[in-house]
């Protein structure tokens, strides 16, 4: 995919996957930091107070990955994994998945277990609205009022959108997003202007 794009879930959503009494509730849902999720664990403790156990796994930060899975006391390397493996597998950013399990008298072995955690993160997953999502980066360009028609111009060729705009005693200060794919693009066209009033700041 191209540099600063990803795959993420667009928003929360939740399905629920039954296998011999026992009932798992796939929790999909888009995140930035470890707080966002512990937030969602909180609020599936409320929901489902009989569950024994909250098992997740996690994906943040596109441009250094780093993820981690959790068993939340179900034998070793049968929930967090095979939940964090169906994120890998669709390289799925940014998100997490939370699988509550609620207990429904029939023990399912290792292999069972595995399979259960898998398949409702998979059917999670799967049910998901993943959108592409980009990263951006804030530029500041101060420009002299008789030169800023070139800022405007560059923010309508790339499709830039506008976070602040002052009119200064020394020109206008247009605050830009730009997308980390059209930087390069950007860097270019001010390295045009070296000679030029028009500068970043």
């Amino acid at each position: 995919m191209e540099f600063g794009k990803y795959h993420t879930i667009k928003s929360a959503h939740e399905i629920l996957f039954k296998e011999k009494g026992s009932k798992f509730y796939g929790l999909v849902f888009p995140m930035e930091s470890e707080e966002e999720l512990k937030q969602h664990i909180e609020e599936q403790r409320k929901k489902y107070p009989s569950a024994g156990h909250h098992c997740y796994g996690y994906r943040i930060n596109p441009l250094e990955i780093y993820e981690r899975a959790n068993d939340d006391g179900e034998p070793s390397g049968t929930a967090g994994n095979p939940i964090l493996g169906q994120l890998q597998s669709k390289e799925v950013i940014n998100s997490g998945i939370i699988v509550t399990r609620i207990f429904g008298g029939t023990k399912l072995g290792t292999g069972g277990l595995i399979s259960a955690y898998r398949t409702s993160a998979q059917i999670a997953l799967e049910t998901a609205d993943i959108i592409v999502s980009e990263l951006t980066e804030s530029r500041t360009i101060l420009s002299p009022f008789d030169e800023s028609f070139k800022v405007y111009q560059l923010k309508e060729n790339l499709g830039l959108d506008k976070l602040i705009e002052q009119h200064t005693e020394k020109g206008v200060v247009l605050e830009l997003q730009v997308p980390l794919s059209k930087r390069k693009i950007f860097d270019e066209w001010l390295e045009r202007f070296d000679n030029s009033r028009l500068r970043e700041i």
